[in-house]
């Protein structure tokens, strides 16, 4: 049997943010034109323009240049107009030529086809549209490195029952948490690769294997084996988070970065995992060090009103939409998307499903 329990660990970290995020989102849902009413429900087919849309912009900004991400910019605020609030249209306009160049160096430094794999479901499967009626986003199937008790091929087995029970619930991003030898099994990677309406957050722990698992620790060894970085780089629709501080995570870095595989780090901040960030494929760091109540810190204070949508943003939110750059620097993974499915849902939502297997 499958052990269903809720994401705990970081609730008691994340109440105090829900007590100050829950009266501002309550005025906000008060309004008649409030975002939650406006929310329509998945479609696929809906799904599937809005990738060939993205994929086509994104494919011609890579050959024509900033150029393009400029035209690409001026459409986005053209078409938004009627619907931004006027201090949100007039921050971007002010500082429309600095996402440009950001949209032009990502489009060319990441892989297209896997920001369209990873960020279209998750950003209209999630945020845009109700997937999931109630607004849960978010399921964690964790190889719970205390459960000895079953063979390998047994939890792997539980483990994909558990996320086609997610898909079922219309769950559209799976946390799959586990050490290289789970989680880089052959049956997972082909069931990442034929789930393409759902997105894959693997989160990578350190595994003792040597050559047994998905990386080889010995001196001199590929990061990975070729088979499973060929295999990600196919499935287009999964994100690595590579758990860990060690040298280590530059080499693994650079070899989800050669198979074009977005990736990013949950570490404390430091300056090898920042320099290591720079380059390849990294999108985020997932930084322990941060708190997100320490982020919203005066939020809760302020007044909302139609017209300063702005003053409930975070410093650090304005600082990134003013100076975009990768890597992004993010508070704690677990903590930030209980808060984001809280939100998301109109503060029903409070916890994460979590499948130990």
């Amino acid at each position: 049997m499958q052990e269903y329990m809720r994401v705990n660990s970081q609730i008691a970290n994340a109440s105090n943010i829900y007590s100050k995020l829950s009266p501002l989102i309550k005025t906000m849902a008060a309004k008649p034109d409030n975002w939650w009413a406006s929310r329509k429900r998945y479609g696929k087919l809906t799904e599937n323009l809005i990738r060939s849309y993205v994929s086509s912009r994104l494919r011609d900004i890579k050959l024509k240049g900033r150029a393009e991400s400029d035209k690409a910019i001026e459409k986005l605020i053209s078409d938004k107009k009627r619907e931004l609030p006027t201090d949100i249209l007039r921050f971007v306009e002010q500082n429309r030529s600095v996402w440009a160049q950001f949209l032009y160096e990502t489009a060319s430094r990441l892989d297209n086809d896997a920001l369209v794999g990873v960020f279209v479901p998750l950003i209209y499967g999630g945020v845009i549209s109700r997937k999931n009626s109630s607004g849960e986003m978010f399921g964690v199937v964790d190889f719970d490195s205390r459960n000895d008790k079953k063979t390998i091929n047994e939890r792997i087995n539980n483990a994909i029952s558990a996320i086609y029970e997610l898909k079922r619930r219309g769950i559209t991003a799976i946390l799959i948490y586990g050490d290289p030898n789970e989680i880089y099994s052959e049956r997972l990677l082909s069931l990442y690769l034929s789930s393409p309406t759902e997105v894959f957050i693997i989160v990578e722990r350190e595994s003792n294997a040597n050559e047994k698992g998905g990386y080889n620790r010995e001196s001199g060894k590929a990061a990975y084996k070729r088979e499973i970085l060929a295999a990600l780089g196919r499935a287009k629709n999964v994100f690595i988070i590579l758990d860990g501080d060690g040298e280590e995570m530059k080499g693994k870095s650079g070899a989800l970065s050669s198979y074009g595989v977005l990736h990013g780090f949950s570490a404390s901040l430091g300056e090898k995992i920042a320099r290591a960030a720079q380059k390849g494929s990294a999108v985020a760091i997932f930084d322990r060090s941060i708190s997100l109540d320490g982020v919203l810190t005066g939020v809760s204070r302020a007044k909302i009103s139609s017209d300063s949508i702005l003053s409930l943003m975070p410093g650090s939110i304005i600082s990134f939409a003013s100076h975009p750059s990768l890597p992004i620097c993010l508070p704690d993974l677990f903590e930030l998307l209980l808060v984001v499915q809280f939100a998301n849902s109109c503060s029903n939502v409070r916890e994460i499903i979590r499948i130990l297997v």
